[in-house]
């Protein structure tokens, strides 16, 4: 007697926001037979795979083709969340201008020097899966028990903080479905550098001032596209070529992922399967890179890429170009936004922004003159309608610059982020750090009209963001 696996997901790496969908059959005669019988399901998820830990356990009754179906996705989407800081544990560190992550010393994800592990948006899952009905325990035949001969375990899952649209195209064999991410190019091995690259939907030619901050995550080394196995070898080095505006190389320099600077740890532990990569600008000005101290002021573009122990490229190369301050003197807006793939993305708006502030007051009537003292006194400050409270919010319209037909399309992940912050540039942090780099907003605008240069020639979005919160003022 045995319990099989009719349906599983196809692939080992699942996106939380997707069906995830077991079905589970028995090759006896228990369900036509027994009574009050049904499926059960004990769910591990956890951040050491050679540790499990069981959050719940779930039960299902025989559909008419004597099938337990249990869809998982509800279930496992809340163990998963944003990276939304650095890291600090037992094995690796992130780093901020030279000083570790720590509860005293905590810094965001976007500023890291170098390397980052995703903490909070990666876990593993696996089911143990039994059946139960009444009378499979012989010793109490009027219980509903488990039956301890049938037991049936599946796969360590791994589980990533992304969605799966309605849109994307999933691959089928069998009964199993799922969504490929090597088809996609999300996955970074040697094998595939002709569509890997990030777990992003940017374009590969990117922009930013000297100023701004950013990171790039990658599966740090998927190396079989059935199972999607981890290898914590697989991503050995980030290469960076610095070009000036003639193209020619003035410099370079080599990132290597240790557990001193965030980049290294157990692949039993989920987060050391998904690496950032600090690699805009002002990241290499807090990791202090000297080739990058020196040659900064003439670099007009730089590339990066990972490469294995062997120096083979996993994936394609990301070109960074550095791009000033609208010469009108426009305020520049980085904004960033938890893309659909539980990462972040980035993009620096340097032409016309606008700031405006929308005030909501209450007020009421004050009496004139002091009524609690040894004589009145009528001041001039007081008396007639005064505000007692008072909320101001800010919004911030901002336009791109004339961009192509990719960054359109990827910039349309935007307006569908849950989470959007404005992420100010490199400073010397006198005063502290606190709320400094990141700031909250919602984006206000609500529609977006995909162009194309075809039917608009030229290419250009405007957004609203407004802050989260209101301006304080003083208590009257």
């Amino acid at each position: 007697m045995a319990l099989q696996l009719q349906q599983k997901p196809l692939y080992r790496t699942v996106a939380a926001e997707q069906d995830i969908i077991f079905a589970i059959k028995e090759d006896t005669t228990i369900v036509a037979n027994e009574s009050k019988v049904k499926y059960v399901a004990y769910v591990n998820v956890m951040s050491d795979k050679s540790a499990p830990v069981q959050i719940g356990v779930f039960k299902t009754t025989p559909n008419a083709a004597e099938v337990g179906i249990f869809d998982f996705s509800t279930i496992l989407k809340n163990y998963v969340t944003p990276d939304f800081t650095g890291i600090a544990d037992s094995l690796t560190t992130s780093q901020f201008k030279g000083v570790d992550y720590s509860d005293v010393n905590y810094h965001p994800i976007h500023i890291i020097d170098e390397f980052c592990l995703a903490h909070s948006s990666t876990k593993w899952f696996q089911i143990d899966f039994k059946i139960e009905y009444e009378g499979a325990d012989a010793a109490y035949p009027d219980f509903v028990a488990e039956d301890s001969s049938m037991s049936l375990a599946s796969y360590d899952y791994y589980l990533f903080n992304g969605v799966v649209d309605e849109t994307d195209v999933l691959n089928i064999s069998g009964n199993d479905f799922g969504y490929d991410l090597d088809a996609a190019g999300y996955m970074c091995n040697a094998v595939t550098t002709e569509t890997a690259g990030a777990l992003t939907d940017a374009p590969k030619v990117l922009h930013a001032r000297l100023t701004d901050y950013g990171t790039l995550p990658y599966f740090k080394g998927m190396t079989n596209q059935t199972t999607y196995g981890f290898n914590a070898i697989a991503m050995n080095t980030v290469e960076v070529e610095m070009y000036n505006s003639s193209g020619t190389q003035i410099g370079f320099f080599t990132m290597t992922p240790t557990t001193s600077n965030g980049g290294g740890a157990s692949t039993n532990l989920s987060e050391a399967n998904l690496i950032y990569i600090g690699c805009f600008p002002a990241n290499f000005d807090g990791a202090g890179y000297s080739d990058w101290t020196t040659h900064k002021a003439n670099c007009a573009y730089y590339t990066l890429r990972p490469e294995n122990t062997s120096g083979i490229p996993l994936g394609q190369e990301y070109r960074i170009n550095i791009i000033c301050d609208n010469g009108r003197g426009y305020e520049g807006i980085r904004l960033t936004w938890l893309n659909k793939h539980g990462t972040w993305d980035y993009y620096t708006f340097n032409k016309k922004s606008v700031r405006s502030l929308s005030t909501n007051r209450k007020t009421y009537t004050q009496l004139s003159g002091t009524w609690n003292e040894a004589t009145y006194k009528l001041h001039g400050s007081t008396g007639g309608r005064k505000n007692y409270k008072v909320d101001t919010k800010e919004k911030i319209k901002m336009n791109t610059d004339y961009i192509s037909e990719d960054e359109s399309v990827w910039l349309e992940q935007l307006i569908n982020s849950p989470e959007v912050y404005i992420l100010n540039g490199y400073q010397s942090d006198v005063g502290g750090t606190l709320r400094r780099y990141v700031q909250p907003v919602t984006l206000t605008t609500s529609s977006h009209t995909r162009k194309t240069v075809a039917n608009d020639k030229l290419i250009q979005y405007t957004f609203e963001v407004e802050r989260t919160k209101n301006l304080r003022t003083q208590s009257v």
